[in-house]
């Protein structure tokens, strides 16, 4: 995680200093302490941050809160993509959670302050404040992607006003839920699950990252027939993409371009194993390949590979699809549910 620290007075650079130290981070001031000559801020606030929105994770930003907004608000996009903005006064005494609060972490950034400088955290988002249930925080803790954030505020509504929500989850629960959320085997309000229905779009959605993807495929196979294939495979086996955290294949198609480019292009992590690694995890599989073993040294390659990346079951055997061939395993997860 990397932190940008911007102060503009003298007073604001020797709390930066301080705030430094204790949670690290580059800083930025305008009136620099005299030790530190290499932290100068020698451009405009906005032009600055136009620089470096997109580069860091974290900004503490020193200053009244209407300047730190009207120099952030030209740059803000989806609070999914927003880094966190906490705001301080130049003395240290306040830390405000400013932007991207839950996902972004500015909520957790501003009480990492408070804890290792003193500065009172103060934090707004109303699910904190009134200690209900803040799903976009679910999600981030738990490893889910949200496939439908326009959902969220639905959700989070009733909640906050004292409504009940019903909560369907397809991986096991631990802990005990809050009396305000109900359990539910079919709907729900919210659907902690990979699997795509048809009715997906009447409920908040956080898809588990816990699928891994085992493919195969004939040398240069093009990135257009790999990408269409998955997408086929999919859409009929009813998973969903969002839930895919990880491909794997065998060593020999560690270099091979169409699935490094669809590995880069969906922003799915691409691992390979060696031929005696994926033999052994074949013995697991119902779908060992002769003419498989004789090419690539093993029985399986997509099936194994998934199985032995994942460290959990086949969901998907393996399939072939305009001559891909793909296979599902699940990571073994379980979801915890707290309020802030």
């Amino acid at each position: 995680m990397k932190t940008a620290i911007i102060s503009l007075t003298k007073n604001g650079g020797v709390t930066a200093v301080k705030t430094e130290a204790a949670i690290g981070g580059d800083l930025f001031c305008r009136v620099p302490p005299e030790d530190r000559p290499e932290t100068a801020l020698t451009k405009p606030l906005k032009e600055l941050m136009k620089e470096i929105f997109g580069v860091y994770d974290r900004f503490v930003m020193i200053m009244a809160a209407g300047i730190a907004v009207r120099s952030v608000a030209p740059l803000i996009r989806k609070k999914d993509r927003d880094p966190a903005v906490v705001v301080m006064d130049e003395k240290g005494v306040f830390a405000i959670s400013l932007l991207s609060g839950h996902l972004g972490g500015a909520n957790e950034l501003a009480r990492e302050i408070e804890a290792k400088t003193g500065a009172k955290a103060v934090i707004t988002t109303a699910t904190d404040v009134n200690g209900v249930v803040a799903f976009d925080m679910v999600a981030k803790k738990n490893r889910c992607a949200i496939e439908n954030l326009n959902r969220l505020a639905d959700v989070s509504a009733a909640l906050v006003n004292g409504g009940a929500v019903t909560l369907r989850c397809d991986l096991p629960l631990r802990g005990e839920l809050p009396p305000n959320l109900r359990l539910t085997e079919k709907g729900g309000d919210v659907a902690i699950t990979n699997r795509v229905t048809a009715d997906d779009g009447e409920r908040l959605l956080l898809r588990p990252k816990n699928l891994v993807l085992g493919v195969g495929c004939r040398r240069n196979t093009p990135f257009e027939t790999l990408s269409a294939a998955l997408d086929t495979f999919l859409k009929e086996t009813g998973y969903a993409p969002l839930s895919v955290a990880a491909m794997a294949s065998a060593d020999l198609k560690k270099d091979e371009p169409g699935l490094k480019r669809l590995s880069e292009e969906r922003s799915i992590p691409f691992f390979t194993y060696p031929a005696d690694a994926l033999a052994e995890a074949a013995a697991a599989s119902e779908t060992a390949s002769a003419f498989v073993a004789e090419v690539t040294g093993t029985p399986s390659v997509s099936e194994a590979a998934a199985l032995l990346h994942s460290g959990g079951r086949t969901v998907v055997k393996k399939t072939i699809v305009n001559g891909v061939t793909f296979s599902l395993a699940e990571i073994p997860a379980e979801i915890v549910i707290e309020t802030e």
